[in-house]
């Protein structure tokens, strides 16, 4: 009979990921934004083709919200985000004023948490922050949308490395764990952990002493103008507050 320790497996391939992510670091530091933005484009590209499917099969796997609003939101963020990334620049020369320069340079490895009811856009967002700005970055997958995530990621990963992007510079631990979460906030490999509402994982964090940025879903207050079309006003919050559920 064989016995199979999930928790061991799972710390073991998290040493083993956070070390290869430190590896190809070194290789990132040469990237410059050129070859960067080339393998944006290229993922933007996959994802586009792949959108609408993704969606659909991630409303089956979680059973929650409007399988048309999540196409929507996803092709809404692909869209925003790349447009925001388009002329920015994030390693090299950023600015120079009379003999000052502004160089940037990436954070290193980073370990990402994706939003549990939002996890496929988190996902993408966080990758292309990570690429524009020449990081490798871990996911720490969600449950409840496990299948979808590594789909996604493999995809994405796969048109990164089409694109010239270095094999391990983004990267997942497959064996969902806590124990193995563990083991990968506490690597000395790992530089920065960006967590979108995922609270229960937040004290863990804290004693790993690591960089964090953290946001979580909330609702927003609204201020209708005078000089609003009040009827348009309550319809567009309406239909805001209900979208995807």
């Amino acid at each position: 009979m064989n016995i199979i320790d999930n928790d061991l497996l799972s710390m073991q391939e998290a040493r083993i990921i956070a070390e290869n992510s430190k590896e190809v670091q070194k290789v990132l530091k040469t990237f410059s934004q050129g070859q960067l933005d080339k393998v944006i484009n290229n993922i933007e590209k996959k994802l586009k083709e792949n959108l609408k499917q993704i969606a659909f099969e991630l409303y089956e796997e979680i059973d929650f919200g409007v399988k048309e609003d999540k196409v929507t939101k996803l092709n809404l963020l692909l869209e925003n985000v790349i447009e925001k990334l388009k002329d920015m620049k994030c390693v090299g020369v950023i600015s120079q004023d009379n003999k000052i320069s502004n160089i940037g340079v990436p954070v290193g490895v980073i370990v990402a948490f994706c939003s549990e009811c939002n996890p496929i856009s988190t996902l993408i967002y966080k990758i292309l922050i990570a690429i524009k700005s020449g990081n490798s970055i871990i996911f720490n997958l969600q449950k409840n949308s496990k299948k979808t995530m590594i789909k996604t990621l493999d995809l994405i990963i796969e048109a990164a490395e089409e694109a010239g992007y270095p094999n391990g510079a983004i990267s997942y631990l497959s064996r969902i764990s806590l124990n193995g979460t563990k083991e990968l906030l506490n690597h000395n490999g790992v530089d920065l952990i960006l967590n979108t509402g995922i609270e229960e994982i937040l004290p863990e964090i804290y004693k790993s002493g690591k960089t964090l940025v953290y946001g979580r879903t909330g609702n927003t207050p609204v201020f209708i103008e005078k000089t609003a079309d009040i009827k348009k006003a309550i319809l567009d919050i309406v239909i805001s507050k209900t979208f995807d559920n």
